[in-house]
């Protein structure tokens, strides 16, 4: 009797264990579906976000793709968004116009930056490329008052405007200083109708915090102390920022950099680089700045 109870229930055992290796299996058959499942889809994303980044650089230039590969200036790709002022003045108005406003004049944009007497200091926002560049083996020393740059902006570039127009830019003695941080020489000082902002102009205008001055230099990128920095970086940097065909850039100041070889710029996060860039590179952009007569 006991030992067909023992019969029994090896019986039913073995019929449990061969329903549980049948379900083991058909598991193990779902399971593999599902991860071949998966696999093709992570495969068919790849290949949709390739196709997608192919679609968008296959017709940019060389050039454009360099503005953004600097060695040294691996900096966030996250960039804040650039503030705007949709206000607007009248060209032919004789009201003079508001700090931070936006004016138009001859057929482009101008933002405000000061307002003294009857002028405002402009600058535009709106990004030129000149394609100039300043090196020549020969010359090692590169000032604002030698500068290529400074030649096409108030020749070349002043001609855009009217005669009229031109009437109303004013001639400015262009005080051009040492860099502080490094000690570069800044030249000469220049009478120009057109110019770039210097860094101590671009710290005033754009938030007057008094980095510059106070030589509160950043190193964003942490390879170094911040005493050892390249950046004056603060809560203003939107403010510097220009777009140029829906994207950021960097943009050229007058003032020398770490040595008259290079110039100090606008990052295209909006950080000043004091150190500055070679002269030689083309791809920087421009904004000019002028004093202009409003009445």
């Amino acid at each position: 009797m006991k030992c067909k109870k023992f019969n029994t229930k090896l019986t039913t055992l073995k019929g449990k264990s061969i329903a549980f290796k049948n379900r083991l299996q058909c598991l193990s058959i779902s399971t593999k579906i599902v991860i071949f499942i998966v696999l093709v889809g992570i495969l068919l994303l790849i290949y949709s976000v390739a196709c997608g980044i192919f679609n968008r650089y296959k017709n940019v230039t060389r050039s454009e793709l360099e503005i953004h590969t600097d060695f040294f200036e691996f900096l966030p790709s996250t960039l804040p968004e650039a503030t705007e002022n949709t206000s607007t003045y009248i060209e032919a108005s004789n009201i003079l116009p508001v700090i931070g406003s936006i004016i138009q004049f001859g057929d482009h944009n101008w933002l405000v930056l000061d307002v003294q007497d009857d002028k405002a200091l402009i600058i535009s926002k709106d990004f030129f490329v000149p394609h100039l560049h300043d090196y020549d083996t020969d010359i090692l020393i590169i000032t604002w008052e030698t500068s290529i740059l400074r030649k096409y902006l108030n020749n070349e570039f002043l001609h855009i405007f009217s005669d009229k127009q031109q009437g109303r830019i004013v001639e400015t003695f262009v005080i051009n200083n040492d860099n502080l941080w490094f000690g570069t020489d800044g030249g000469n000082n220049t009478n120009d109708k057109i110019f770039l902002l210097s860094l101590e102009e671009v710290d005033k205008y754009f938030g007057n915090s008094g980095d510059y001055q106070n030589i509160r230099k950043k190193n964003i990128r942490k390879i170094a102390s911040d005493d050892d920095g390249w950046f004056l970086t603060n809560a203003h940097d939107r403010e510097r920022i220009i777009k140029y065909k829906n994207y950021a850039h960097w943009w050229w100041l007058r003032s020398p950099g770490y040595d008259s070889s290079r110039a100090a710029f606008v990052h295209e996060n909006g950080a000043v680089n004091v150190f500055g860039r070679n002269v030689e590179i083309q791809n920087g952009g421009i904004r000019p700045a002028l004093w202009l007569k409003m009445q």
